[in-house]
Order: C-alpha cells, then sequence, then structure tokens
C-alpha cells in the first residue's frame, strides 16, 4: 500500500487525478449571500496564465465590470480549464482578483471595486511579480 496520493492515482477509473503540485495558492471568496461564504483557491500559475491570456486579446476586455460581457470573455480568452470555470460561476470574484493583483503588482493605494487596469504595461508587471512569486 502507498500514500493515500498513489492509491488515489492508481484508482483512475472515471475520475482522472493527477500528481498534486507544488505550487503557491491564493485563497479568495464571494460575497456571501445570507451571510455565508464560499471560498475557492487558485494557483499563482493559473492566474498569471489568465493575465497571458487577457493580454493576448486585450482590447476585448473593458475596464468596467459586466457580469455578463465579462463571463463570456472568460470563457472565450481563457484557455485554462479552472480559470475558464471559475470565470463562468464566479465572474466577479476572479475579475477581482486579477484587478487587485494588477493593481498591487503597479504600486499601491486606493482601487475602485468593479474596475481593472487593462494598460498593457499594467497588465505585463503583473505577469512578471507572479513569475517572481
Amino acid at each position: 500500500m502507498g500514500t493515500v496520493f498513489e492509491d488515489v492515482l492508481a484508482d483512475n477509473d472515471r475520475i482522472l487525478v493527477t500528481v498534486p503540485t507544488k505550487a503557491k495558492v491564493i485563497t479568495f471568496s464571494n460575497s456571501g449571500r445570507g451571510g455565508k461564504r464560499n471560498w475557492f483557491a487558485m494557483t499563482t500559475d493559473q492566474l498569471r496564465g489568465c493575465l497571458e491570456d487577457m493580454l493576448e486579446g486585450l482590447d476585448a476586455f473593458p475596464s468596467i465590470y459586466e457580469e455578463k460581457l465579462w463571463r463570456e470573455l472568460f470563457k472565450t480568452h481563457l484557455t485554462e480549464d479552472v480559470a475558464r470555470t471559475m470565470g463562468a460561476v464566479q465572474t466577479l470574484p476572479l475579475f477581482e482578483v486579477l484587478a487587485k493583483v494588477i493593481h498591487y503588482s503597479n504600486g499601491s493605494g486606493p482601487r475602485s471595486f468593479k474596475t481593472i487596469n487593462l494598460e498593457p504595461n499594467a497588465v505585463r508587471q503583473a505577469i512578471a511579480m507572479l513569475e517572481r512569486d
């Protein structure tokens, strides 16, 4: 008998599992309807991938959040499965995490809720920061 993960990997009958990765993870929540928050996690590599995908089609993305539009943009532009799923079901939390990463990678100070800095150099700086961390 091996470790738990060796056993889980060996039992790839219907649901496939891969080896756990060592990665930095950011955990974030939604606003919590009825006082109950739901928590989600993505690796910094997945967040960096979102920014890289966005950078490729930057002209399609508006700097102001509008749920249906951003949900569709995440669906059509993000290539990573977890990120695309998060963008479809937790659109605002993913938008806000990406907006904060861009904002704080380029300085500090106050930022506005439901806005994102999509200047190409700002997005590149955020990508570079996520590569370093």
